[in-house]
């Protein structure tokens, strides 16, 4: 068993994708309660840099799941989703980078683990996740039930707040991937 905790003095700043429906205007159609959580949450950074936090984003827009059984474009999808969301943030937070390229957004991630459903489709999603998060020397590739039977892959992590170290995707592309990790 893990056990991941998070403790501050202070909030968070919970933060919407703009693409997708917040999870507590859900319809009916996903339970009588509206699932509870944030798509992301952007830390105080307690005298360090404020960080984002993203929770687990996949093929989902609005509040429909997009794509299903197309690995590639649920892929495509989520990495869209991921980029929406780091714009989203920085607005919030009044940060510079609210208009990033989905390539130059997706350089402030800095930690990811990538939830994917079909062990037989593990190879495919590691090397769609190094073709758009090249930058990560460290990724970790867990084989999981989702959500929602039709998805097969989910993305969350840690970003940066601070567009000012942004690394320009060609610079990414020559940096070179690390080993991915798998707990089993």
């Amino acid at each position: 068993m893990i056990i991941d905790a998070l403790a501050s003095d202070e909030p968070g700043l919970n933060v919407e994708n703009p693409r997708q429906r917040p999870p507590i205007r859900y319809s009916e159609r996903y339970g009588r309660s509206p699932p509870c959580f944030a798509r992301g949450t952007i830390t105080n950074g307690h005298g360090s840099r404020p960080r984002l936090l993203i929770g687990g984003t996949a093929s989902v827009r609005d509040e429909e799941s997009v794509h299903p059984e197309d690995l590639p474009a649920q892929s495509a999808e989520t990495f869209c989703n991921l980029a929406s969301l780091i714009r989203a943030s920085l607005a919030a937070s009044r940060k510079a980078g609210s208009d990033l390229p989905d390539p130059e957004a997706l350089a402030l991630i800095d930690h990811a683990r990538v939830y994917y459903a079909r062990e037989n489709q593990s190879r495919e999603v590691r090397g769609l996740v190094e073709r758009r998060l090249p930058h990560l020397a460290d990724v970790e590739y867990v084989r999981a039930d989702l959500c929602r039977a039709e998805l097969l892959m989910e993305i969350e992590g840690v970003a940066r707040m601070d567009t000012s170290s942004v690394v320009e995707p060609a610079t990414c592309r020559k940096l070179g991937t690390g080993p991915a990790s798998d707990p089993r």
